[in-house]
């Protein structure tokens, strides 16, 4: 069994390389995703929702593993929900549930995990029966559905025992990480790669806020754990100068789930080493 830690309470380099390997993983069809799954002797469930949201369960006797798709950019019904930058309507936070926070999150962003958890929620429930912990992962979009889930699973008073989420977009404002930041108790790492501008939006002076502790990577592939994402002053002038500090190439390049894969596992290599864990993506 591969050294996957599902009691962590502090962040975990193994943990780390498992969930990055599974939101790129979700990139790929679901018989590839049963597949590879299937070595490391985990059981997987597939959806798909009418708005083109992908995601997976993964789970086996200690842990579940609940995976996001994030932004392809041949699908243009992702793009299109990406740069969807309204905030959701009140209306529909009433429906939500009771955190009454969905007013506050991303539009484009909320439809997208509704289309899912309608679902998605019971079967992630009946995977993590004898309170199995559950860990949340993604890319790009679907890190911002990772996080969503999260809040719905809080919503609904059932436990997260941890998010892991690269090249994230921002997710909501000032009212959501405020109920966030008071009600997850659970390791929460933000995975940011140097240049990636995905990262930079929706922009900070447009009233969005991250969520979760920074695991920065710079230029060089040095890896940074403890820089501090909260520094309004520091935002306010990285969105204003993004497009001026990076290529159009080098933003997407450092946007790719591949590249943060292989920042993960370089961060990782001597875990990687002592715990045999096998290149398999």
């Amino acid at each position: 069994m591969i050294g996957f830690e599902p009691h962590a309470r502090d962040f975990s380099v193994a943990n780390a390389i498992w969930l990055a390997r599974c939101a790129k993983l979700s990139y790929e069809s679901d018989n590839l995703i049963n597949a590879e799954l299937s070595k490391w002797g985990m059981s997987a469930e597939c959806f798909e929702s009418s708005i083109n949201m992908q995601a997976f369960i993964a789970s086996d006797e200690s842990k579940v593993i609940v995976a996001f798709r994030g932004t392809e950019s041949t699908q243009i019904t992702d793009w299109l929900i990406d740069l969807d930058t309204r905030k959701s309507n009140s209306n529909l936070a009433a429906e939500a549930g009771s955190l009454g926070i969905w007013f506050d999150v991303h539009n484009g962003f909320f439809d997208g995990i509704s289309s899912l958890w309608i679902d998605m929620a019971d079967r992630i429930t009946a995977a993590a029966e004898a309170e199995k912990p559950v860990w949340l992962t993604g890319h790009s979009l679907g890190a911002a559905l990772a996080m969503l889930a999260a809040a719905k699973r809080l919503e609904d008073q059932l436990p997260v025992s941890g998010v892991y989420t690269f090249g994230s977009p921002r997710v909501g404002g000032a009212a959501f990480y405020s109920e966030m930041k008071k009600h997850h108790p659970f390791p929460n790492y933000r995975f940011v790669n140097h240049r990636d501008a995905v990262t930079r939006i929706p922009a900070f002076v447009s009233g969005y806020m991250h969520q979760g502790q920074v695991m920065y990577f710079d230029g060089q592939g040095g890896f940074h754990p403890n820089y501090d994402p909260y520094r309004p002053i520091i935002d306010f002038f990285v969105d204003l100068t993004a497009r001026f500090r990076a290529t159009f190439a080098g933003s997407i390049q450092d946007h790719s789930m591949s590249k943060y894969l292989e920042l993960v596992e370089a961060a990782g290599a001597d875990t990687i080493k002592q715990l045999g864990i096998p290149a398999w993506l």
